[in-house]
């Protein structure tokens, strides 16, 4: 049925929709549906030629002769701004739901339909009882795709204006979710590796996992009665073992016993003793330390050095006969790239470091080279990307001082099939 009137639209028998011309004054918008974005050249297009599209409407269950707009509001806007009298309109007798099923699919067309905006929409169809299963099948998604969406409404605001923003990917927005327990965590990554959020969030995991296993540690040597030192402690103190020959069984008794939680990738408990004169000949401990005789140190030196030159013979052996066969391509990638990475001095992995945009933890002088060996540990992609920008970085300082050699010339030759043209400029400066 179709009509061009400005009178209350009455569907027939045989349809749930109606083509009329309403006032636009008659028609309010959807205060879920995000606020359309109006061009000059849209407004122009209608002020001149009017609106060619209808809209969607359906009529409003709480204002008597109001009509809700389900798709079109671009269209609407433009003709509220142009002071049309009258815009095309398809009112349809749907549900609430199916007119939100409605906008997400007229959405997915938009170019400007931000993700968080859709998850929004997809969840007030959640919200109303519909199952992923079926909202995937309506909007003509997969599952995947939709259980993606929606994830992304639990991140903070601050991450998902970056997914919708475009800053960060859908993926690395999911990837966030990994710290959205661990607040502070999360928000330095979110201020300070935009562009490296798998390796950012995997190594603020690895330092949960740190200060998990410390608060474990501390506790349980706490819950024993035993002192513990902090990361800060500056006093005297002897490790127990090598250094100072003592059971530490036997120590725990003593005054000066203490733990210290070392400070390393995977923290462990290290006895120490916090007066080691006590356990001196004279001191006023009962338990005495040890002296490593002088025949039994000499016989365990001797072990050592045979030991070890059995095992360098046994490792060049095995080196030989591997290289007589074939060697797989991934295992000597991770070897040679291990060992050029390895060679990287503090001032290249500074430079390495501001070239993938990898942040550094703390002030200390030489935080460059963790960040840059972190960021490399992350997965085989990463070490290959590492072990470019050294050598971006080693044959660019080479350049710059004029004695480009063959690294050099390597450099410009591999940025200019990248795409890389410097200006007239910077040609005749080089």
């Amino acid at each position: 049925m179709s009509t061009n009137t400005t009178t209350d639209p009455t569907p027939d028998s045989t349809t749930d929709e109606v083509f009329v011309r309403l006032p636009v004054d008659r028609i309010v918008p959807d205060p879920e549906n995000r606020k359309a974005v109006l061009d000059a050249e849209f407004v122009n297009s209608v002020r001149e030629h009017g609106v060619l599209d209808p809209v969607w409407v359906k009529p409003d269950p709480d204002k008597d002769g109001m009509y809700r707009l389900i798709a079109g509001e671009r269209r609407w806007r433009a003709a509220v701004k142009t002071e049309k009298a009258t815009i095309p309109a398809l009112v349809r007798d749907i549900s609430d739901e199916e007119a939100i099923e409605q906008q997400i699919v007229e959405n997915l067309h938009r170019r400007d339909f931000r993700p968080v905006e859709e998850a929004m929409a997809m969840f007030r169809l959640i919200e109303r009882g519909k199952s992923q299963k079926d909202l995937a099948r309506t909007i003509n998604r997969s599952s995947k795709y939709v259980g993606t969406r929606l994830r992304l409404l639990e991140l903070p605001a601050k991450a998902r204006k970056l997914v919708d923003e475009g800053e960060i990917s859908i993926d690395d927005g999911i990837k966030l979710l990994a710290l959205v327990d661990h607040p502070e965590h999360l928000d330095h990554v979110i201020d300070n590796n935009s562009h490296n959020v798998e390796w950012a969030v995997k190594m603020r995991q690895r330092e949960i996992e740190r200060e998990a296993e410390v608060a474990s540690l501390v506790a349980r040597c706490e819950a024993d009665g035993v002192a513990v030192l902090d990361d800060g402690y500056s006093g005297e103190y002897t490790p127990l073992g090598e250094r100072l020959r003592l059971d530490p069984d036997d120590h725990k008794a003593e005054r000066c016993h203490a733990v210290l939680i070392s400070n390393s990738t995977r923290p462990v408990v290290v006895p120490v003793c916090l007066d080691k004169k006590r356990h001196a000949a004279r001191g006023d401990s009962k338990i005495k330390a040890e002296k490593a005789p002088a025949d039994e140190a000499k016989a365990a030196e001797r072990a050592e050095r045979e030991a070890r030159k059995r095992a360098n013979a046994e490792r060049w052996e095995f080196m030989s006969a591997l290289l007589a066969g074939r060697i797989a391509k991934g295992d000597a990638l991770a070897l040679v790239l291990g060992d050029y990475l390895g060679q990287a001095t503090y001032d290249e992995c500074e430079a390495a470091c501001e070239l993938l945009g990898v942040e550094a933890d703390g002030d200390a002088w030489d935080r460059w080279l963790p960040a840059f060996r972190a960021y490399a540990d992350v997965s085989e992609a990463s070490a290959l990307r590492a072990a470019v920008a050294l050598a971006c970085v080693r044959a660019h300082d080479r350049i710059k001082r004029g004695h480009a050699g063959d690294d050099g010339q390597r450099l410009l030759a591999w940025l200019a099939e990248q795409g890389f043209e410097p200006s007239g400029e910077a040609v005749d400066a080089a």
